[in-house]
C-alpha cells in the first residue's frame, strides 16, 4: 500500500480531496486548504469513527441524529454546516447546538470545548463526567486537564493528542488506530 507522502500528498491535502469529492464541489478546495476549521470539522467525524460508545448508549440507536455541542465561542464559523450539509456524520444526520451556559450542554455525543472557555474547562468536564460524551478541544493543555481529544497545529497540518484515561472513565474506548495516529497519548 502506498503512503500519502510517497505520492506527494500530506494528510491535510488528502482530507481536502476527500471533502471536496464528497461534497459534490460545495466546499472550495482552495478555501479548505487555508481554513484549519474545515480540516477540524472533517477530523471530528473521522476521529469519532475510531471511538466505541457503550452498547446501551444513545450513540448506538440507529436513525437518531448524532448530537454535537459546541461550548463557548464558535471557532468553526460555518465549517460544520458546510461540511455536513452534504455528508452525514457517522452515517447519521448531524445536529449541532451552540451553547455558552453549562446547564445547556445536556445530552450529546460529542462536546467541542472552545478555547474561549479555557478557564472553565474543569467546570465543563465536571458536567459531563462519567457520561459517554466524547470531549474535544483545540487548546494547549486541554488534554492534560481531561479533554479526550485535543487538536494540535503542526505547520499546515492539524494533528491530535488523546487522553485515553479520561475517555475510558467516560465509557468510551479509543481504537488502536487512533491511538497510533495521536502525537501524544495520556494513559494515567
Amino acid at each position: 500500500m502506498m503512503r500519502l507522502d510517497e505520492i506527494g500528498m500530506n494528510w491535510s491535502h488528502f482530507v481536502v480531496f476527500w471533502l471536496v469529492s464528497l461534497s459534490g464541489g460545495m466546499v472550495d478546495a482552495n478555501q479548505s486548504l487555508e481554513d484549519p476549521n474545515i480540516l477540524k470539522a472533517v477530523y471530528l467525524e473521522k476521529l469519532a469513527r475510531q471511538v466505541e460508545w457503550p452498547k446501551n448508549g444513545s450513540a448506538q440507536i440507529p436513525m437518531t441524529p448524532f448530537v454535537m455541542v459546541v461550548f463557548g465561542e464558535n471557532p468553526f464559523g460555518t465549517a460544520l454546516e458546510q461540511v455536513y450539509s452534504a455528508h452525514q456524520f457517522l452515517d447519521r444526520d448531524l445536529q449541532v447546538r451552540y451553547v455558552s451556559d453549562l446547564k445547556d450542554i445536556g445530552d450529546c455525543h460529542l462536546l467541542f470545548i472552545s478555547s474561549s472557555d479555557r478557564k472553565r474547562v474543569k467546570e465543563v468536564l465536571e458536567v459531563v463526567k462519567d457520561k459517554p460524551i466524547l470531549t474535544v478541544g483545540d487548546t494547549k493543555g486541554f488534554v492534560d486537564k481531561g479533554v479526550h481529544i485535543n487538536f494540535v497545529p503542526r505547520g499546515s497540518n492539524v494533528r491530535f493528542e488523546i487522553n485515553k484515561k479520561t475517555a475510558e472513565e467516560s465509557g468510551l474506548r479509543m481504537s488502536y488506530r487512533i491511538l497510533k495516529l495521536a502525537i501524544r497519548v495520556v494513559k494515567r
